[in-house]
């Protein structure tokens, strides 16, 4: 999740962004420490556009939208329910929002997000001579309480934000801030700001904890061996991958989604073992190939077109070249009938 805070006066926006990115891990927050991707904020046609929310979400709704040769409000909506239902897992969470002008250069603003989109209105400002002072996002809420004790201060420079930001800072909002200006004519934008952020924060790659590995020993004693799980899996306890190194053998395991039927290489000191239960087994060189389906047959073929299939119904041969057959006892061919072309 993202903050916002912004001042907009009549025809102007000053808003300040973090760049913190968070993750989930077993219902633990992270801040991830992995380098920044993207930006939370972006100028089209001198007027901003915020995203909070799930990354990939927000990186997706934004890069449909940009494309767009209508960029109203109403368009980003469409787009981001759209983006919303072929990508979000549960969960997810996705909020943005606009800061733009309208035709007579007064300062607009415009939000919306996830849980009321369907139900709710999204919320408009028009600028006015009185400035308006809006959080949205993250901590949107404490963020408020905090601003109230610094209104007195200068909303039209960064160090009016640093001291809300800090007190709100947690895994998911902080790390540093970004301070742009819109006007209608031009806008700017600052370098990152570091904050001053509480030292208990928990902190980590996303890139190490959410996707990928997760290492352990199996067993105990003398008899325990080491064990590395890659993956989230599909939520049923599949769909995941194991490298295990019992006593005498190398194991590489993944069970299949939604159904959990095995995949395997397994090299034993007695030789090597493949296991494709109740799926289809491809071996493939730069000459050669072998197919096992799943209903039943295999397949041999060569690179110059070459194939022998034994299937359920019968035999195949499709050779580019001679056969030659040699003996050194009886050839005996035996069928209900038997065709010479």
């Amino acid at each position: 999740m993202s903050l916002a805070i912004s001042a907009s006066y009549e025809h102007d926006h000053y808003i300040a962004v973090d760049t913190a990115v968070s993750f989930n891990r077993k219902g633990i927050s992270y801040r991830n420490t992995d380098p920044r991707e993207y930006d939370k904020l972006h100028v089209l046609d001198g007027e901003g556009y915020f995203f909070s929310g799930d990354s990939i979400l927000c990186v997706n709704t934004y890069a449909r939208f940009k494309n767009q040769l209508e960029r109203s409000f109403k368009k980003l909506l469409s787009i981001a329910k759209e983006t919303y239902s072929k990508l979000a897992d549960e969960g997810d969470k996705l909020a943005f929002a606009k800061y733009g002008f309208d035709n007579d250069c007064r300062a607009t603003f415009e939000c919306m997000d996830s849980s009321n989109w369907d139900t709710g209105r999204n919320m408009f400002y028009y600028g006015n001579s009185k400035i308006s002072y809006i959080t949205y996002g993250a901590q949107m809420q404490k963020a408020m309480n905090e601003l109230d004790k610094y209104k007195s201060g200068d909303p039209s420079i960064p160090s009016f934000y640093l001291p809300i930001y800090e007190a709100v800072a947690n895994e998911g909002v902080g790390g540093s801030i970004i301070f742009y200006h819109l006007t209608p004519e031009k806008w700017e934008m600052s370098s990152e700001i570091p904050l001053n952020e509480p030292t208990d924060i928990k902190k980590a790659s996303f890139s190490d904890i959410q996707l990928k590995k997760e290492h352990t020993f199996v067993g105990s004693g003398a008899d325990a061996f080491p064990e590395v799980t890659l993956g989230e899996g599909d939520g049923n306890g599949f769909g995941k991958a194991k490298i295990s190194k019992p006593n005498g053998s190398l194991d590489v395991v993944y069970t299949a989604s939604n159904f959990g039927r095995e995949r395997s290489v397994r090299f034993k000191d007695n030789g090597i073992t493949l296991i494709s239960d109740n799926g289809s087994f491809t071996a493939e060189s730069k000459d050669f190939k072998f197919i096992s389906t799943e209903n039943g047959s295999y397949q041999l073929g060569l690179s110059n077109g070459s194939t022998f299939e034994l299937k359920t119904s019968g035999l195949d041969m499709d050779i580019q070249g001679d056969i030659n057959i040699k003996a050194t006892g009886n050839i005996k061919m035996n069928g209900a009938r038997i065709d010479l072309n």
